[in-house]
Order: structure tokens, then sequence, then C-alpha cells
């Protein structure tokens, strides 16, 4: 039973018309049909009644419906976790699933006729601390880059990496802090110490941090 033929389910068995399931999932009716009938063969059972056009749930259909939405409860509630340490081929599977919610949530309030102007979902996962820590590293490299064009070196150790993301670190708001901690807190800091040594020519610049502050050393 794959996840897709699930989806399919629950269109139909909410909709109770397979044209209307068939549009709202942008799938052919013909395709959403023989998925349909293969489900019901694997589960050995029919699922729905066919009236006058309209295709309702029987018994084993309303069983399965509430085994699945059990089962979709729960894939809610793991989804965030799984999708940060799930092979590729979970992860995968779980675009699939979360590209048919925000679809499913879509066709609440917006027309067939814009949906079908909708071309494709691209599900972001939230990053993870991992993830955050090499941005922060990308980050610091690009402003590396930036101090060697001016006759500088630039170095850091861990502990700066870690103060970028204890500090920075967000579910919500993902990298976007990152670069505004960076800009405030290392790299105010260093223009400062440059403009300090003017006296002197400062060669490179090392980065460490202790506690809740970002120690800017020249050399």
């Amino acid at each position: 039973m794959e996840l897709s033929q699930l989806r399919y389910f629950m269109a139909v068995a909410e909709l109770g018309n397979m044209s209307k399931a068939a549009q709202a999932l942008f799938v052919s009716q013909p395709n959403l049909s023989t998925s349909i009938s293969r489900l019901e063969e694997e589960v050995g059972v029919p699922l729905f009644d066919r009236r006058r056009g309209k295709i309702v749930l029987n018994q084993n259909g309303e069983l399965l419906l509430e085994s699945v939405k059990r089962a979709v409860n729960t894939l809610d509630a793991g989804v965030p976790v799984l999708a940060m340490h799930a092979p590729f081929e979970v992860v995968a599977k779980l675009d699939c699933y979360m590209t048919y919610k925000a679809m499913k949530a879509l066709s609440e309030f917006l027309r067939p006729e814009f949906l079908n102007r909708v071309d494709e979902i691209i599900c972001f996962n939230r990053l993870t601390e991992e993830n955050f820590r090499a941005i922060a590293g990308l980050m610091l490299t690009e402003v590396r880059e930036l101090m060697r064009e001016k006759g500088m070196e630039l170095s850091w150790d861990e502990s700066v990496l870690d103060y970028l993301v204890k500090k920075s670190y967000s579910q919500t708001y993902g990298a976007r802090n990152l670069r505004r901690t960076i800009q405030k807190d290392i790299e105010d800091a260093m223009a400062s110490v440059i403009v300090d040594g003017r006296r002197g020519n400062v060669s490179a610049i090392r980065l460490r941090s202790e506690g809740e502050k970002v120690f800017v050393e020249a050399e």
C-alpha cells in the first residue's frame, strides 16, 4: 500500500465524487479509478458503494478511513523529526505527504481554476542545528574571502560556530537571524579593531568565543 493510494482514497472519501477528486488531486480520472481499485484489491474487500454517479464509503471503507486518519495524525506529529533524521528515501515520501497536505490546505480557500495554475509545491524541511552550523561556516568563509581581498586573513575556532548557533538558531525564522548576528557581533567588532589598528598594519584577525561574547584578536 503506497502513500499516494491513501492520499487518493482520502480525497475520494471526502468529496464523494471521482471526477472532483481527480481535479483536486491533479490526476486523471482513469488513473484515480485504477488506484482505488488496486487499493481495494490489496485490502481484499470493496471500500466504496457506487450510487448514481456518487461513490460512497461502505463499512469497510469507514474502518479504513478511521485507521488512515489515526496514522495521519501520528505522521503529522512525527514529520518534523523524521524529516531531520530519516534516510533520503523516507524523506522523499514525507515530502510527497507534505505536498499533499499543502495542496489540501490551499484547496480549502482557493478556487480550482486558480489551483490548476500551480505547477508544483516545494516543501522545505526545517533547518537543524547541524545545518545551521554549516551555514554559519559558509557565511564566515564569505567574510574571509572579502578580508583576503583587503590583504588580511581571518580565522576562527569551533567556539565561534557554537556561539552563532546558540544565539541565532530558530526553526521558525531559519538563517535570517544568523546573517544579522554575524554583521552585528563579528563584522562590526572587526571593523572597530581594524580602525583602531590603523597606526600599525593588521594582517590577520582571529575570532574566538567565551560564554556570551565573541573576542576579536588582531595581529
